[in-house]
């Protein structure tokens, strides 16, 4: 069930600009990945650590090989500003050669600079194994 602010066409276009993230994260494309995030960007990570804009020694220590997105919604807050939700299910490399598989609720701040949506503010929080979040 989607929010009664959610926007459609703001959903649509957000996301499109969300799976161009991941999927340049996926391949190692640092480029394509930061250039659509803000210089003001900054992360939240499930253990509390605060990041800014990711490098390439991040990149390397955290894989991704695929991922999925669910329950995707953005929601308008202003003209500039919106806030998105969405469930990742993402899959990895993890040591000893074994695939791990995680569930993330996200929440971010997307804000409209120089014509462009960009990534401002972004919180994963971990769904332990077998729990729905909802």
């Amino acid at each position: 069930m989607k929010p009664r602010t959610a926007d459609d066409a703001l959903t649509r276009e957000i996301r499109d600009r969300e799976m161009r993230i991941w999927d340049a994260y996926r391949r190692g494309n640092i480029g394509a990945h930061n250039s659509l995030l803000s210089e003001h960007y900054r992360a939240v990570h499930p253990d509390g650590s605060i990041h800014g804009i990711p490098d390439a020694q991040q990149f390397a220590s955290e894989p991704l090989s695929a991922f999925r997105f669910s329950e995707f919604v953005a929601e308008p807050l202003g003209e500039h500003f919106a806030l998105v939700s969405y469930t990742a299910d993402v899959e990895g490399p993890g040591p000893g050669g074994q695939r791990i598989q995680a569930r993330f609720v996200v929440g971010e701040v997307w804000a409209r600079e120089g014509g462009e949506w960009k990534v401002r503010k972004y919180q994963p929080t971990v769904v332990p194994a077998g729990k729905n979040w909802r």
